[in-house]
């Protein structure tokens, strides 16, 4: 039995289907759901990028250990005056270091937490071997550093 020609005709084309309202609703909301995922991805993206976070909070003791009157206020007005990258300082106390001839300002981990201590130095221009950790048994006043003010305490905040 021969088979006609018409079935293996290249000319005989399938009618292709016209897209419905539907389907271009479907097409529609979809790439307005990936557009808006992708929003919603990047706004989170530049939100930690940005550092939105809630601040730090840092209790900290100045002491003077450099011997000029009145540089540990002048130094506590200008840390308690604006947050200092994720830091904000509290200055609890204000009072002479033991000795007046401290040549490089130091921080005193009071608490045990290295990191922190590590961080406030590079945002203050601190040389991360100018950090110690000296916890205090008895810390009544809640101090988590303790700013040692030396004799190059006019480079604080030169970073």
């Amino acid at each position: 039995m021969p088979r006609s020609r018409e079935a293996y005709s290249p000319r005989r084309k399938e009618k292709k289907k016209a897209r419905s309202f539907k389907d271009w609703l479907i097409i529609f909301l979809t790439f307005v759901l990936v557009v808006y995922a992708l929003s919603f991805f990047r706004h989170l993206t530049l939100n930690k990028a940005q550092g939105t976070e809630e601040p730090i909070y840092i209790r900290v003791q100045i002491l003077n250990g450099c011997g000029k009157d009145g540089v540990a206020n002048k130094i506590r007005e200008r840390l308690i005056s604006k947050s200092w990258g994720d830091f904000v300082f509290d200055a609890v106390e204000v009072n002479d270091f033991g000795d007046s001839t401290v040549s490089h300002t130091l921080i005193l981990d009071r608490k045990g937490q290295d990191r922190i201590a590590y961080q406030v130095a590079d945002v203050l221009g601190i040389k991360k071997e100018n950090v110690l950790t000296k916890k205090l048994e008895d810390n009544y006043l809640d101090i988590d550093l303790a700013l040692v003010l030396g004799a190059d305490y006019y480079q604080i905040f030169k970073k």
